[in-house]
């Protein structure tokens, strides 16, 4: 892992800037299909019948303002965080005060997310340790899921915590390959970790594993920015 740039940014905030925070960075209702706070991104169809999968629907994360769906993540993380701490400390009458800053762990996406964020809103830039391979966001040690026995998914299954037939499934690289040429193939931006999911449902059929119905896969995207 290695920082890339370091970016200055002052240690406290003012009232001002508080207030600009505040009042600046938009707010949404919970419950108002008519303002929604992220707007919907596109359902594909794809006929995959030479694959064995028939119809798939693609959730298209791609069109994101980065290119991958982390700037939902971004969005929840940067500006709304910065908001409700300036809301915060306004409420309390505080106005000079150690701004809270945010360190990651990235392999891109997530990086460029945060940094249009911030961007956009002239918020403090984020620290982020880089980390880049073909696969390291599917493989990467510091990955939860890959963390996983047995036992842990058990528990969140009888909890309730997610559904019977969630599970960590090892998938072959050559179908990874295969998901990607698809999605090329169909002009949808991807990475190879934003066609795992279709890359899975490939696996499954070549195993002959059958499914009544159409297929949802996410389609994660892919970053639009340099990095």
């Amino acid at each position: 892992m290695k920082v890339i740039q370091r970016m200055d940014y002052p240690n406290t905030v003012s009232k001002r800037e508080l207030e600009r925070w505040a009042d600046g960075i938009p707010r949404f209702p919970d419950c108002d299909p008519t303002r929604p706070e992220w707007q919907p991104t596109p359902l594909l169809t794809l006929d995959l019948s030479q694959h064995g999968l028939g119809k798939v629907l693609v959730k298209d994360e791609s069109v994101n303002p980065t290119g991958t769906f982390k700037d939902r993540m971004g969005w929840e993380v940067v500006p709304c965080l910065y908001r409700d701490w300036a809301r915060q400390q306004l409420a309390n009458h505080r106005y000079t005060y150690e701004i809270p800053r945010l360190s990651i762990i990235s392999s891109g996406s997530a990086l460029a997310s945060l940094a249009y964020w911030a961007e956009k809103y002239a918020l403090p830039p984020p620290s982020v340790l880089v980390e880049e391979t073909k696969l390291s966001k599917l493989t990467a040690p510091f990955k939860p899921f890959l963390h996983f026995k047995p036992a842990d998914m058990r528990g969140l299954i009888a909890f309730g915590f997610t559904g019977k037939m969630t599970g960590v499934t090892k998938v072959s690289e050559s179908y990874l390959n295969i998901a990607k040429k698809v999605f090329d193939d169909n002009l949808v931006a991807s990475e190879y970790s934003g066609v795992a999911g279709l890359a899975g449902a490939l696996q499954d059929a070549g195993n002959g594993y059958k499914v009544n119905g159409p297929i949802l896969v996410i389609n994660t995207g892919k970053c639009k920015l340099n990095r």
